[in-house]
């Protein structure tokens, strides 16, 4: 069996992109674009980092060139976190196809994650307040989505990519379903769950499927091309949340922050 440029299942000697191939080959299938994105960029931080080195010539001291490169190009630690975690990715896959029976030289290095890291302070009481009566305001699908997340810490994609059938308003206990679909995955097993809807979330709710009574998701204008764009979705929210001088705290929301606070108190 060939990869790439022919080379074969058992030839160690691969350079970093063809290891991207093989990974992008067992792990790319029905991924979204960020996903494909992420490893380009992966191989191309860890290519300029340590050089044009086979797999097989990656040593430990190539990890610590890897990450002190990536500190200096200005990356927060959670961020350094990731693309390390992508390219110790790459690279396990690879020596599994390939059957390179070695240690992966990429793992046990320390990363700070608190480089460049802000403590973000959550909404206060008056902030969340005023955030929803200004989305009671507006009522509209942007809106929605801000004050649905609001009252149950769903995730900015999870509630996007929902569809009418997600939830469930004629019941004892109105809620929401969140589940995996053709649209989008969730970002762990466990997050599918049932969330119950009170509040402003309970608004949100029924106001919703108003709109797209005729299509499958709530919110057509996320859902085309056969995926959730949770990404411009994301956009017009940052940009309407800095209108509003929300801008100190636009990820304690996105982020689910200001939710959990809520609930250890």
């Amino acid at each position: 069996m060939l990869y790439g440029d022919g080379v074969e299942e058992s030839h160690a000697d691969i350079t970093l992109e063809q290891a991207k191939q093989i990974y992008l080959k067992q792990k790319g299938a029905g991924r979204p674009d960020t996903f494909h994105r992420a490893a380009e960029r992966t191989t191309k931080y860890l290519s300029e980092a340590i050089g044009e080195k086979t797999i097989g010539k990656i040593q430990k001291t190539d990890a610590i060139l890897f990450r002190d490169y990536l500190v200096s190009r200005g990356l927060k630690g959670p961020s350094i976190g990731r693309v390390f975690g992508n390219a110790k990715s790459i690279i396990n896959i690879a020596f599994s196809e390939l059957g390179i029976d070695k240690p992966n030289p990429l793992s046990g290095v320390f990363i700070d994650i608190s480089i460049g890291s802000v403590r973000r302070n959550g909404f206060t009481s008056v902030d969340l307040l005023r955030l929803k009566q200004i989305c009671h305001q507006y009522d509209d699908e942007l809106r929605h989505i801000l004050a649905l997340i609001c009252d149950t810490g769903m995730r900015l994609s999870e509630a996007v990519g929902l569809r009418h059938r997600d939830l469930v308003l004629v019941h004892e206990y109105p809620h929401v379903i969140v589940q995996p679909n053709a649209h989008r995955r969730l970002k762990t097993a466990s997050s599918a769950r049932s969330i119950p809807l009170v509040g402003d979330s309970l608004w949100a709710a029924t106001r919703l499927p108003g709109k797209n009574r005729n299509r499958e998701y709530l919110i057509s204008r996320y859902n085309k091309h056969d995926r959730t764009d949770g990404n411009s979705a994301s956009a017009a929210m940052n940009k309407w949340l800095k209108q509003n001088e929300f801008e100190d705290v636009i990820q304690c929301i996105l982020q689910r922050h200001s939710f959990r606070d809520r609930l250890r108190r």
